[in-house]
């Protein structure tokens, strides 16, 4: 129902995307769905990406919320989601803190990154201190804990308002600041992209992943769980670098 929607609006407006992550492996190792996965990953164009942002929402149905920092400024990601109203998916992450919390699609914005392997590294260590930082900050934004039992000890009663304390004091850190700081760090390269003949683009979060962008595009359409959706010209590359092995399945108690 989401990846339908999301693909319709892309068509309509006339942005490319592709599925990646673990809905990509998915796709290539059980023929769909991991049957232990719960959400859609698809990776975009940091411009395709944008676009969508400006006029993908004006477009979606009522039954679906565009989750960004904009219209949901409390959300703790750098990038952002397209949610089902009417539904709720907790998880000890989220459960503290105030947000749609709606079954979700992940929108993964992907720039351009240096071609020599040094130079891609130092920037990659960059962009992560940005990241780094923001995780900091929201691992402190959450709502303010209500302790169900008195304090047993000073040291308890003491931890509990120094911790207090901290949550107020990075309550006036915006997220939007920390967002427009790594923004601005990983989308360094884009504008010059051409003029530095650079070939390669990565996603910087949750986890770093890059793929070159000749073997990305055209992107094809495929058939997912009877659904027309866009993919990368080449899947093998991209899911090697991701994960190795990928067709050989995780052990039982890792498939989580």
């Amino acid at each position: 129902m989401l990846l339908k929607e999301f693909d319709r609006v892309c068509r309509k407006i006339g942005v490319g995307y592709f599925i990646c992550g673990g809905t990509m492996l998915g796709y290539k190792r059980h023929g769909g769905f991991i049957p232990w996965d719960d959400d859609i990953d698809v990776g975009m164009l940091r411009a395709d990406y944008n676009k969508f942002l400006k006029e993908g929402g004006k477009h979606l149905g009522e039954d679906f919320f565009l989750q960004t920092r904009k219209s949901d400024p409390k959300i703790p990601y750098l990038f952002s989601k397209i949610r089902l109203n009417g539904t709720s998916y907790i998880t000890n992450y989220n459960e503290l803190r105030d947000f749609h919390k709606g079954i979700c699609l992940d929108l993964f914005p992907f720039d351009y990154i240096p071609n020599s392997l040094p130079a891609r590294r130092q920037f990659q260590n960059k962009v992560r201190f940005w990241s780094n930082l923001h995780n900091k900050v929201i691992n402190r934004h959450k709502e303010k804990v209500k302790y169900e039992t008195r304090s047993k000890t000073f040291y308890e009663w003491w931890a509990r308002r120094y911790n207090e304390f901290r949550r107020k004091l990075v309550h006036l850190v915006p997220l939007k600041l920390t967002q427009k700081l790594y923004i601005k760090k990983a989308t360094k390269y884009n504008a010059k992209a051409k003029e530095l003949g650079l070939t390669t683009v990565a996603s910087f979060v949750p986890t770093y992943t890059y793929a070159d962008v000749d073997k990305m595009i055209p992107y094809q359409d495929i058939n997912f769980e009877g659904l027309k959706v866009m993919a990368l010209k080449d899947m093998d590359k991209f899911l090697t670098m991701q994960y190795k092995d990928y067709m050989q399945l995780p052990l039982l108690h890792k498939r989580v």
